[in-house]
């Protein structure tokens, strides 16, 4: 009987040093401090006057790095990405995909192990539609948004 006590109590510490060091966060937000980018800063498509409705895609780099130099990338970073006109509907105008399937706005990701996170955007051109609004990116206290903007001439 003393030999299972002297073994249960020594597996203890052991034990609660695993839940306390492996059991935080796995995607922490950006501390602060950290500096989100978006690679294009804006996107503006103007459409003729067509009458057709067609989709197109844009592709936008976010990129997560810890302080305002820019010098260390932070991988594995939890970023929210939302656009008001986003959603997964069909015929909606603007669509998000992640892991090649339309999710929700706002869809909740990690960077990568190079702190990157490239989100596809596909939207709505022609027929007459014009709009315009930001797609948002927050971390922790981070944020900063690329204004998205679709005109008929």
């Amino acid at each position: 009987m003393r030999q299972i006590f002297k073994k249960t109590y020594l597996l203890l510490p052991l034990s609660l040093f695993f839940l306390i060091n492996c059991g935080g966060a796995k995607n922490p937000a950006a501390p602060s401090g950290a500096v989100i980018t978006i690679n294009p800063s804006s996107f503006e498509l103007t459409t003729g006057s067509t009458l057709s409705v067609t989709y197109r895609t844009a592709y936008f780099t976010i990129t997560v790095y810890q302080d305002s130099e820019k010098t260390k990338l932070m991988d594995n970073i939890k970023i929210t990405i939302d656009h008001v006109f986003a959603s997964p509907a069909e015929r909606y105008y603007i669509q998000f995909y992640h892991d090649g399937e339309r999710v929700e706005s706002p869809l909740t990701v990690t960077t990568d192990n190079y702190g990157t996170y490239v989100l596809r955007v596909d939207f709505l051109s022609g027929g007459g539609a014009a709009y315009k609004g930001d797609i948002n990116v927050r971390s922790g206290s981070a944020f900063i948004n690329a204004t998205f903007e679709v005109k008929t001439d």
